[in-house]
């Protein structure tokens, strides 16, 4: 079964706006064995962002692939970005997600 992973997450700002789009950038790599297509979604705050979805891949054993979001944040104060795998079987879960703060 491969193991896809999710890389470190780059915001286009860590001082946010409230309303005003921020993007979101990370890659998505396959450890093998094998072919990795997976769902990929944005997190805001541990909620999914409405519409977030996308699909990933084929990726190759050993390939990588860029993916990005755009999402608004409501208020200001604190939040957590994630993005997360979703579906499928995975060698090892713990590398499907990686988050990062804003302000």
């Amino acid at each position: 079964m491969p193991n896809g992973s999710v890389g470190p997450l780059a915001v286009s700002r860590t001082l946010v706006t409230p309303a005003l789009p921020i993007a979101i950038a990370t890659t998505v790599a396959n450890a093998g064995p094998g072919p990795l297509t997976r769902t990929a979604e944005l997190l805001v705050d541990g909620v999914p962002a409405p519409g977030s979805a996308q699909a990933v891949g084929p990726i190759p054993a050993g390939g990588r692939v860029p993916l990005s979001f755009r999402t608004s944040l409501p208020a200001a104060g604190t939040h957590l970005l994630a993005v997360r795998l979703v579906g499928g079987d995975d060698a090892l879960a713990a590398d499907d997600e990686s988050a990062v703060a804003v302000e």
